[in-house]
C-alpha cells in the first residue's frame, strides 16, 4: 500500500507548503438553492446527503418556524429539506419544520439512510429533558404513507430517542452523522463526551453508552461520530485528548464491552491539532481527517492526515497544511474520496482536492458574492459532481447570508 505521501507526490508537512500559491483549478461552480431564512430555513451547517435517484438532502440550524428565537441570523428552530433535479433546475422542498419542543430543534449534523430506506438524523437541542434548551433528540423522517396532493408534501417526523443530562451516565447535544452496522442498530456521539449505541426492540429504542470521554487524559468532545472499520471496530476523533490537542481512536468490542485504543495524539507542533470533522476510510484502508489547526504553533490553518494499519500498528502520516494564520481554518468536516484515492473538502478559503496533482483550490469562497463561513464538507457522485453547503453569504435577509447549497462540476 503506498503511503498517502507517495500517493500524492507530497514529502509531508514542511514550510514550503505553508507558503504554496493557493491557485483555483479551472471548474464551475453553481448555487443549486439561496436560503431566504423563512420557510425554508437558514445556516445549513452539515453535509449533504444523496440518494440513488440524485436528489440531495441535508438541514438548516434555523428558519422554518417553530418556538426557537433568531440564531445564526433567523428565527425558528431548523428544517430537513430536500432538493431535486428537474432537468432545468433543483427545486428545495422542505420535509419537515422543527417546533422546537419533544420534537427537537437545531439539526446540525448530515443526514444518514438507515436500513430501511429511512431518513435519519439528530438535533443539537430540544426533546423536552432536562438541559435549559433541551439535551438534542435522535430522529426518524418518512414520507407520507398516501398520496399529497400539496406541492411541499411534509414528511412524518418520529424522535427515537430523547438525550436525558445525567441520566444512566448518557450526555447531550449529539454530533456528527449516524452510523449503522447490519442489524438496523444506530451508533453515534454527543459532543459532552459519549460514543452511543441505540439498539431497538418492538417500537422501543434503548441507549447504551459505549465509552465516556470524561477529562484531558482520557478525551472530550468525540465530534464528528464514528465509522466501522473493516475489522468491525468503531474509529473516531476526539476534538481535546491528552495534550489537549486531540486524537484519533478506535473502540475494540471485546464481547463484554467496549474498549479503547488511542491510535494518534495530535501535537500541534508539526500535525496540528483540534479535529473536529469526523474519519473516512478510504480505499488502501486507511482512515482520513482533518485538524482545524496548525500544522505549526500560530502558523497555518489546519491540516489533512491518515492513520494507517501497518503491520499490526498504525502509522500517522501527514499529507498537507493549509497556508495562512487563521483560527481553526481548517477542515472541519469529513473529507470525500474517489477511486484515484484523491481527496475533497473544505477549508475556511473554499473547496480543495487533494490528489496526484497536489492541492488545488476548486473555488475560493468570497464573503461579498457566496459562500461565506463555509459550513460543511463536500459530498460526491458517480460523475465527479461535488455539492456542499455554505452558512451564510449571498443574502442581505439574514445578518450574514442564509447559507446556500451548491455544485463544483469537473
Amino acid at each position: 500500500m503506498p503511503s498517502l505521501s507517495a500517493r500524492f507526490y507530497t514529502a509531508g508537512l514542511v514550510v514550503a507548503l505553508l507558503l504554496c500559491r493557493v491557485a483555483a483549478h479551472a471548474q464551475t461552480y453553481t448555487v443549486l438553492h439561496n436560503f431566504t431564512g423563512g420557510g425554508d430555513g437558514a445556516a445549513p451547517f452539515a453535509e449533504l446527503t444523496l440518494d440513488r435517484a440524485g436528489n440531495l438532502y441535508g438541514t438548516t440550524a434555523s428558519g422554518g418556524g417553530g418556538s426557537c428565537p433568531i440564531e445564526y441570523g433567523a428565527a425558528g428552530c431548523g428544517v430537513v429539506f430536500k432538493l431535486s433535479n428537474t432537468g432545468s433546475g433543483w427545486i428545495e422542498t422542505p420535509l419537515y419544520a422543527f417546533q422546537g419542543g419533544d420534537d427537537g430543534a437545531r439539526p446540525m449534523a448530515q443526514l444518514s439512510f438507515g436500513l430501511d430506506g429511512a431518513l435519519y438524523g439528530t438535533t443539537s437541542e430540544g426533546g423536552g429533558e432536562s438541559c435549559g434548551k433541551g439535551c438534542g433528540t435522535v430522529f426518524k423522517l418518512t414520507p407520507q404513507a398516501t398520496f399529497c396532493h400539496s406541492v411541499l408534501c411534509p414528511w412524518n417526523e418520529t424522535v427515537i430517542y430523547r438525550f436525558n443530562l445525567g441520566n444512566n451516565g448518557e450526555d447531550a447535544a449529539p454530533t456528527g452523522a449516524l452510523t449503522f452496522d447490519s442489524a438496523g442498530n444506530i451508533y453515534g456521539t454527543t459532543e459532552n463526551g459519549e460514543v452511543y449505541e441505540l439498539t431497538r426492540s418492538g417500537g422501543t429504542w434503548t441507549e447504551t453508552v459505549l465509552y465516556n470521554f470524561t477529562s484531558y487524559q482520557t478525551g472530550e468532545e468525540p465530534q464528528g461520530g464514528v465509522v466501522f472499520g473493516a475489522d468491525g471496530n468503531l474509529y473516531g476523533v476526539a476534538y481535546l485528548y491528552g495534550n489537549a490537542y486531540g486524537a484519533v481512536y478506535q473502540l475494540v468490542n471485546t464481547g463484554s464491552g467496549w474498549t479503547e485504543n488511542l491510535l494518534y495524539s495530535f501535537q500541534e507542533w508539526g500535525d496540528g491539532g483540534f479535529p473536529m470533522g469526523g474519519l473516512t476510510l478510504d480505499q488502501y484502508g486507511c482512515f482520513v481527517g482533518g485538524t482545524t489547526v496548525g500544522p505549526y504553533l500560530g502558523t497555518g490553518s489546519g491540516t489533512v492526515y491518515a492513520v494507517c494499519p501497518n503491520g499490526g500498528n498504525w502509522q500517522f502520516e501527514n499529507t498537507y497544511g493549509f497556508p495562512g494564520m487563521y483560527l481553526q481554518g481548517g477542515p472541519a468536516d469529513k473529507l470525500a474520496t474517489d477511486t484515484s484515492g484523491a481527496l475533497y473538502g473544505t477549508w475556511l478559503g473554499g473547496v480543495f482536492e487533494l490528489g496526484n496533482s497536489g492541492f488545488v483550490a476548486l473555488h475560493n469562497f468570497d464573503s461579498n458574492q457566496d459562500g461565506a463561513f463555509n459550513g460543511s464538507g463536500v459530498i460526491r457522485d458517480a460523475s465527479g459532481h461535488l455539492y456542499g453547503t455554505a452558512s451564510g453569504g449571498n443574502s442581505q435577509i439574514c445578518s450574514n447570508g442564509c447559507g446556500e447549497v451548491y455544485e463544483i462540476t469537473p
